[in-house]
């Protein structure tokens, strides 16, 4: 599996969690006009940053380190 491959598929894993995370707060609302309410636009937003720190520290994280033993517990 390539890294564009790994990438794509953790984008749909981010999409598919933010569905989930914001499913629960849809499911609450009484009428549409809630959607615009600071507290709704303000639960999204912290589900969006949830989310996108999740998929870049995935990202960010190194996979390899070129069998270099960089740690103490690395045998």
């Amino acid at each position: 599996m390539n890294d564009k491959l790994k990438g794509n598929i953790l984008f749909i894993a981010m999409l598919s969690m933010m569905a989930t995370l914001t499913a629960e707060d849809i499911k609450r609302l009484m009428g549409w006009n809630e959607v615009f309410t600071p507290a709704f636009i303000g639960g999204i937003a912290g589900h969006f940053g949830a989310v996108v720190g999740a998929y870049l520290s995935g990202r960010l994280t190194p996979e390899n380190r070129n069998n270099k033993f960089t740690r103490a517990y690395d045998i």
